[in-house]
This record gives C-alpha cells, structure tokens and sequence, in this order.
C-alpha cells in the first residue's frame, strides 16, 4: 500500500509540473544511446584517422608498385628495400586496421559511457526520493517531539536531537539535488546533448544479478577482441620488420644489432600486455563477485536496519532509549540503502567494463 501511494504522489507531482516540461525532450537509455552515437564529434575525428590511413596504405602500395616495375632499382637503402619488399605496404594496412578498429571501440565506449551516467542519473533521482523521504520523516517527528517538549514529556536534549536528525536529512537531501542537477548535465555533456535544452530521461534503474563470463572463458574470447588483435599484430609486424632487418644487414653491422635489440623488446612488449590485458580480466571479474556479494549482504543488512529504525522509535516513545539512539538508528538506515545503491549501481558498470575487456 505504501509503495501504491508513493508511486501515485510521483504521478501527480509530474503531472503537476507538466507545463515546466512542455518542451522537454524525453528519452530512453536506448533513445540517448542512438543521439550520442549520431551527434558524437569524436567520430569526425576516427573517420578522419581512417581516411587519413587508407592514403597512407595507397601511397605505400604505390610505391611498392612502382619500385618493382623498374628493370633496375638504384640505391637500394634500408627504406627503399623495406618499401620494396611490402613492409611499408604492411606496416601501412596495418595502421587502417588499427583506425578502424579504434571506430568500432569509440562505438562501443560511447555506449557504455551513455548508459552509465543514464543509470547514475537515474539512481541519483532515487536516492533524491530517498533523501526526501527520509527528510520527511525526521521532519515529523520533529514537530511531534516540540509537542511533548512543550508538555514537558521530554527534556531539551532529546528535543535537539530531533532538530540535528532533521537538519542532517535537510542537507543530504539537498546535497542529493545537487548531485541530480549534476548527473543532469553530465548525461548531456556525453550525448553531446545541449545543456541549455530540457532532457527527461525516461526508466528506472533495476539491479539484476547478472551472471558474468568466467575470467578463463573470458580470456579466451578476448582473442577475437579488438584489444588483443591489437596487440598480436603489433607483435607481428615487429616480427616482419626483424626478418626483413636481418637479411639485410650482417650480424656484425650495428644497425642488425639496433632492430635485435628492438625486436627483443617488442617481445618482452608481447608477453607483458597480454598479461595485463589477462590480469585486468581476471581482477575485474574478482571485483565483480566481490561486489555481488557485499550486494547480497547490504540488502538484508538495510531491511534489519529499517526495522531497528522503527523499533527504535518506539523504544524512545516508551521511554527505554535515547533520542540520540532513535537519530543514530535512522542515520545508519538511511546512509546504507543510499550505499546499497551505489554499490548496485558499480556493479552495472563494472559489468559493462568487464564485457568489454573482451568483446
């Protein structure tokens, strides 16, 4: 019954405030995504890193082109022999690759960015409503305890600490509109979205306990990912350019020792970041069973501490504990369903972050 009257008090507060909003624009986390990924600058900027790479890869195969249609070669230098055989060409197809891929992340990372900051607008509006509520209630009982105050039913002491609870709500619920109007406009800054124009979104932010992809299994399909290819082709370029180093240069030339040396390091490159990238997967989906279950225990820890809030009120009406315990109690309930949600609210992103460690 009392979630049936909240929800329609927030009904009629929006339908109240329906002229404010008449030109607003409303949008589900679906609809945001679609508008940041159409009025994104960053991808003039990718496409701009493509174009410019596909006229480095034709000049590159032009010049290979060329260089072999010469009956003579003159002056085969290290950079006409590499040109000659393919290694600019490659190294070139190479760097298309890489700006193409970088477009399908920035795709990727502008999803997870917008999604994120809906969600923490849309749990932050909660937390609001949390805070509101909360303010409410130490609001009341304020005004019930000035009555007995003035009956000389409780001392001034315990009257003041009715004034702090509800003072210290007050500020957290305008801390919780700061932080509204902030999320707000953050959302806005990453649509791209203008922050003068009136944005609603639309949803409600609900935590489902996903099962995520084991770390083994993630690592295996991180692969196929973008980062890793990345990685192993960086590699086997390196590889390339070594080979075409060594049979050019003598072993006793110090340019063979130079590209040694440097092809040895690009090995060590190898190994170290396909760890990282390895390590990354596996201590972030530890964090994410670690998160899920400071989840489950938060959740039945909030409903103890809201039934201890409530005995703990009655329990200073009868006169077995102070007003500064009923306050104590209370502050706890509040700050730790606030915490609930934060923690929710991590565990979606961090969601996101780990899929896309190997997606």
């Amino acid at each position: 019954m009392k979630k049936i009257i909240c929800s329609l008090i927030v009904i009629c507060t929006f339908l109240s405030a329906l002229p404010a909003y008449a030109n607003a624009t409303t949008m589900t986390v679906e609809q945001a995504v679609e508008y940041a990924l159409e009025h994104s600058d960053a991808f003039a900027k990718k496409d701009a890193e493509i174009l410019t790479a596909t006229y480095t890869l034709y000049q590159a195969s032009l010049a290979e082109k060329r260089l072999k249609k010469m009956p003579e070669v003159p002056s085969m230098t290290i950079d006409v022999y590499l040109s000659y055989v393919g290694y600019y060409t490659d190294a070139a197809r190479f760097g298309e690759t890489v700006a193409k891929r970088g477009k399908e992340d920035l795709e990727k990372s502008i999803q997870r960015d917008v999604k994120n900051d809906f969600y923490t607008y849309l749990n932050s509006v909660e937390i609001k409503n949390t805070a509101e509520e909360n303010m409410q209630i130490t609001q009341e009982r304020m005004a019930a305890a000035k009555q007995k105050l003035d009956l000389g039913l409780i001392s001034r002491l315990d009257y003041e600490n009715f004034v702090l609870a509800s003072k210290g709500a007050e500020n957290s619920y305008n801390q919780a509109v700061r932080d509204c109007d902030y999320n707000l406009i953050k959302l806005k800054n990453t649509m791209n979205f203008p922050v003068e124009s009136q944005l609603v979104p639309v949803g409600e932010f609900m935590y489902e306990p996903k099962e995520v992809l084991a770390a083994e299994e993630a690592i295996k399909k991180s692969r196929e990912g973008n980062a890793y290819l990345n990685i192993y082709d960086t590699f086997e370029l390196s590889k390339e350019k070594w080979k075409f180093y060594s049979n050019y240069y003598t072993s006793s030339q110090y340019e063979y020792k130079i590209e040694e040396g440097n092809f040895n390091a690009a090995q060590t490159d190898f190994r170290t970041n396909v760890n990282t990238l390895d390590m990354n997967i596996r201590s972030m989906y530890n964090s994410l069973l670690t998160i899920k279950e400071q989840i489950e225990y938060t959740q039945g820890y909030v409903d103890y501490l809201e039934d201890n809030a409530e005995a703990m009120y009655l329990r200073f009406e009868m006169g077995l504990v102070t007003a500064s315990d009923w306050r104590q109690a209370q502050q706890e309930y509040f700050k730790t369903k606030n915490d609930l949600r934060a923690l929710e609210l991590t565990y979606f992103v961090n969601c996101m972050t780990y899929e896309g460690l190997f997606e």
